[in-house]
């Protein structure tokens, strides 16, 4: 998601140094509301990614790997197997409840 981000960015850049108009766009109007439309976005999209998708996820697998795990396979002698998608679920359904509530 990041490279993505800096993608965007530099293709922006390179899109007003080739045109030639970056002295004038500098403080012009549209290029500030371009740059706040553009940079606006990618904080936000930045900030759901972080909050909606990584948070859950790490969270979940400290959860998994700490507490349910340990109860679920004890001092058995089985191969404990964590799944991601459902270390994320597990968060992410837990934190919309209080959210809910």
């Amino acid at each position: 998601m990041l490279w993505t981000m800096c993608y965007v960015g530099q293709a922006v850049r390179k899109h007003i140094v080739l045109s030639q108009l970056a002295g004038r766009l500098r403080r012009s109007k549209p290029s500030t509301r371009a740059k706040r439309l553009v940079l606006g976005a990618l904080e936000r999209t930045y900030v759901l990614t972080t909050l909606y998708f990584i948070m859950p996820t790490l969270v979940g697998i400290g959860w998994e790997l700490y507490i349910a795990m340990p109860l679920r396979y004890g001092s058995k002698s089985y191969t404990p197997v964590l799944h991601f998608w459902e270390a994320w679920y597990v968060f992410s359904y837990t934190e919309r409840r209080q959210l809910m509530i």
